[in-house]
């Protein structure tokens, strides 16, 4: 359910410090974690009817690019604009599902990275980089981006982050894992983008966007939220993170509560494409 209009505006809220988890982009193998990407939310569909419009793509106009396009939840929000539809994910079980999902429409899924995609120079009219930028090498990939983005084109990231301080339950959960880790970090994925979007003055200034949702969820899911959670994995290793994952079903079963009502703030940065 959405539950404000688009907001254009900048959010002083995010952490723009460098000292954060730079985490080991050698862990990032999703393979493990592709059934549970399922579970994830929907990301709000104003929100992408605004970043659409912003771009100048519409149905039947315009050639999208996504890359980390992982199982496909953003392509089934997406692919009913433009002329074609290109989505880049370079973990194998992440793209069968991505494949799978979206078999009835018109995306060509296609092996490959951020910082290597095998597209065409100008093959983009608009890049969509949906909870993955974190993942990229920044430098490689805003290249990269350049190379195959049409003059004028545009080139979007985008993520969803949980408010977890407004629900008690969450908030207990969240208390349990800062615990248990002695600190969770997050990653730069709660680090505002601008500066490694506009490195080498390859794209102009970012123009973000953001706006609340919320997603309902039975414990089974939610749980299976967290258990897609990557950088958790890596920071409480693999039978750590199994243990906790047990913890916070028991959390949830001990409040009684079945339904939880997840909010999400979908944060989005989209800069447009600077011709040399």
């Amino acid at each position: 359910m959405t539950t404000a209009a688009p907001q254009i505006r900048p959010n002083p809220a995010l952490n723009t410090s460098a000292d954060v988890l730079r985490d080991a982009r050698a862990e990032w193998d999703y393979t493990e974690h592709a059934d549970a990407y399922l579970a994830r939310p929907d990301y709000p569909a104003e929100l992408l009817a605004q970043l659409a419009g912003h771009t100048g793509v519409a149905p039947g106009k315009g050639r999208i690019v996504e890359v980390g396009a992982g199982t496909g939840n953003m392509t089934l929000g997406l692919a009913h604009l433009g002329s074609s539809y290109i989505a880049i994910e370079p973990n194998d079980a992440m793209r069968t599902w991505g494949q799978k999902r979206t078999s009835n429409l018109k995306a060509q899924w296609h092996k490959g990275t951020a910082e290597a995609t095998t597209l065409s120079p100008s093959a983009a009219d608009w890049i969509m980089a949906a909870q993955c930028f974190d993942t990229f090498e920044p430098q490689a990939a805003v290249a990269e981006m350049h190379r195959i983005t049409a003059a004028g084109a545009h080139f979007t990231v985008l993520w969803n982050h949980r408010v977890w301080n407004e629900d008690p339950l969450e908030a207990t959960i969240e208390r349990l894992i800062a615990d248990r880790l002695g600190g969770y970090k997050r990653g730069v994925r709660r680090v505002d983008p601008s500066e490694a979007l506009t490195v080498g003055g390859l794209f102009t200034d970012p123009v973000p966007m953001e706006m609340p949702h919320s997603a309902t969820m039975d414990p089974e899911r939610y749980v299976k939220v967290w258990r897609s959670v990557r950088t958790l994995r890596v920071q409480a290793g693999a039978e750590g993170f199994e243990n906790l994952l047990t913890d916070i079903r028991r959390v949830i079963d001990q409040s009684g509560v079945r339904h939880i009502e997840v909010k999400y703030v979908c944060r989005s940065w989209t800069v447009r494409r600077v011709v040399h």
